[in-house]
């Protein structure tokens, strides 16, 4: 990793901008011309950038800023700026776009910013499987902003959201991306010097194929491959050849992570007992050969080598003598991703990467934008979990690093809610690791993104991540409004809980009050979900305080909140539906449509249950009376788990 160091930029010890920051040379339209702008590569890149943005190819007028761009293999980021011209060196095409955005956030004094990072590959990771698999339009929109940022990868999370020929049922009903598609978006992703890679499965994860029985030959169990059939390895070669001729990147995700259960199904059934590690490994090989002949370079997710290597099946534990020998017939020439996004502890990070550097000596780190499972991008988990993320790099020399945004539980998060972090990791990835300060994420997430950044931050402190006390914006959401089992489990653990959780939804909502909605994430959007949860809290409050008081009066008050808050979740309802209609193809909405109809309908039980009860019809609501005294293990989250008792799975969709 490059020393960081010798970094000018115009930030404060405390990460705020400098008071001679004053001076905007960027107010203007940038303007370029084949006599300023030399290379084909950049002017290429300027040219989609003008697209959106106020980068024009022609002589500066009156009030515009006269562009000069320079690639220069080996030199850092340089942005300069004096009397209405501006200058532009670095490296490479997308840090030129970075260049161009610091330009655009009018960030530039008289002098210059020289930024370094000893990242070579800067990546983020868009969750394309869970439901939501967005529009080639809005993948774009995604890549061109996060070239302005400095991003020079994107990988495509898809299990089974690409057309495979002769496999019908892959991919059936479920917005699957065509060949031309992926090379629509690759085309773009080009032009920019930002790398597409694909990042499938070829080993578990793949219930949403395995559900089909067309898919019964090469099913071991109901999400992981059967390796000793032969029909699996001619599927993943189909998976291998379409991403081989869409793509222009050699390399590739295989996945292969969490594959629980590995050779405990069919093929046990088939074949008796065969220790995973074992299939694990022959498995890889297998794969790792059917790349080599399509000159693929491989890169799986390393769990299930550390996995294998211990009798907990546990990712951080120390492998045991003989499962030391699983990590060491990891081929070289597989490339492993180690994913972390949870750890808050800089010696832990360095533990593990070393532990994988002894095995591989070009681990690329995986670390998270938190949008799972959550209904806007989550700063603070984001935050606690980079930083020392990316400082374990810097000490370790990891040159790549990838920011994973997932879609667990339904995709409901709005994903450009997450600009706001792909901004803030930008920022510590070209600035040595320090706290942006709050001048410059507002003055960069403005030009680039098209939104309010203090507004977005906000908005995401809807969700407190926290295992043990943490409060989960999308639980409330989903929680039953009869059964509750998300409020009696945080209530039995803290009597005060809810009370301040309504503090906090009544303030967020005030704040949002009002606010644009901006074109990044959709502040009218939170601001309705905050108002939402907040009403929901407050009429569970009501209700679990009326009946146990049976008082009519206060059983009728709740009655009379219950139709506003069906209202509202119908109003919820089409501002869900407008924001995927507009992003992602039709495919997975019919989840959220399910759950968001299916909860109206409870809170509709709920009110005929209270009118039966005032009417001496029944004399109890046994699904109120039901309590747990001790919470035991973290709490349930997930819809699955809240809709009912009868059911406790987490979501694949």
């Amino acid at each position: 990793m490059q020393n960081q160091e010798d970094i000018v930029n115009p930030l404060n010890t405390d990460g705020g901008l400098q008071e001679v920051a004053v001076q905007d040379v960027s107010s203007g339209t940038l303007n370029w011309t084949n006599d300023t702008v030399k290379a084909p590569a950049v002017r290429e890149l300027l040219s989609v950038l003008g697209a959106e943005y106020p980068v024009v190819q022609g002589v500066a007028g009156s009030g515009c800023v006269e562009l000069e761009v320079v690639l220069d293999a080996g030199s850092p980021l340089v942005v300069s700026a004096d009397s209405g011209r501006a200058t532009v060196t670095a490296a490479e095409p997308s840090q030129i776009a970075r260049g161009v955005g610091i330009l655009l956030s009018r960030l530039c004094v008289d002098g210059e910013i020289v930024e370094r990072t000893g990242f070579k590959t800067r990546g983020v990771m868009l969750d394309c499987s869970r439901s939501a698999v967005m529009k080639p339009s809005y993948v774009k929109q995604y890549i061109t902003r996060l070239s302005l940022l400095g991003y020079n990868m994107v990988m495509l999370y898809t299990k089974d959201t690409y057309k495979l020929p002769g496999e019908e049922y892959f991919g059936y009903l479920r917005g699957a991306y065509s060949m031309d598609e992926i090379r629509e978006i690759d085309a773009h992703a080009s032009r920019l010097g930002v790398e597409v890679v694909a990042c499938i499965q070829a080993l578990g994860h793949l219930e949403p194929v395995l559900r089909w029985p067309a898919y019964a030959d090469v099913r071991d169990t109901v999400s992981v491959l059967h390796t000793g059939a032969e029909r699996t390895y001619e599927l993943i070669s189909k998976m291998l050849d379409f991403w081989s001729q869409a793509l222009g990147s050699r390399r590739i995700h295989l996945g292969m992570d969490e594959s629980y259960g590995l050779g405990r199904g069919r093929f046990m059934d088939a074949n008796g007992y065969r220790p995973p590690t074992e299939l694990f490994r022959n498995h890889l090989a297998k794969v790792r050969e059917l790349c080599r002949l399509r000159k693929l370079r491989p890169i799986i997710w390393s769990d299930m080598c550390f996995r294998l290597s211990n009798s907990e099946m546990d990712y951080y534990a120390e492998p045991s003598a003989s499962g030391s020998q699983v990590l060491e017939q990891i081929p070289e020439d597989v490339q492993l991703a180690y994913w972390d996004y949870y750890h808050q502890d800089e010696a832990f990070y360095i533990r593990r990467l070393k532990a994988h550097q002894a095995i591989s000596s070009g681990t690329m780190m995986a670390s998270g934008i938190w949008t799972w499972p959550q209904l806007w991008y989550n700063h603070r988990k984001t935050a606690d979990t980079v930083a020392p993320c990316i400082s374990a790099c810097g000490k370790q020399g990891v040159e790549e690093i990838l920011f994973t945004m997932w879609g667990d539980d339904g995709a409901c998060c709005d994903w450009s809610s997450a600009w706001a972090g792909a901004c803030y990791c930008a920022e510590r990835l070209f600035n040595g690791n320090n706290e942006p300060g709050a001048a410059l994420m507002e003055s960069r997430f403005a030009a680039v993104c098209r939104g309010n950044y203090g507004d977005h931050l906000l908005a995401s402190e809807m969700s407190v991540v926290n295992d043990d006390a943490g409060l989960q914006a999308s639980a409330v959401l989903w929680d039953d409004p009869l059964l509750g089992i998300y409020w009696k489990e945080r209530q039995a653990a803290d009597g005060d809980f809810w009370p301040r959780a309504l503090q906090r939804y009544r303030r967020i909502s005030l704040g949002l009050e009002g606010r644009p909605a901006g074109s990044a994430g959709d502040l009218t959007h939170a601001a309705l979900i905050a108002g939402l949860l907040g009403k929901k809290i407050e009429l569970s409050c009501e209700l679990h305080q009326a009946y146990r008081r049976r008082s009519p009066r206060l059983i009728e008050s709740v009655m009379r909140m219950i139709p506003d808050i069906i209202d509202m979740y119908e109003e919820l309802h089409l501002s869900f539906r407008r924001q995927w209609h507009d992003r992602c193809k039709t495919f997975g909405f019919e989840v959220i449509q399910g759950r968001l109809a299916s909860l109206a309908a409870r809170y509709r039980e709920l009110r005929m249950r209270l009118g039966e009860l005032l009417a001496g019809r029944i004399n109890e609501i046994a699904e109120l009376d039901e309590t747990i005294s001790t919470p035991k293990g973290p709490p349930s989250t997930h819809f699955e788990s809240l809709s009912s008792a009868y059911v406790n799975s987490v979501t694949t969709l």
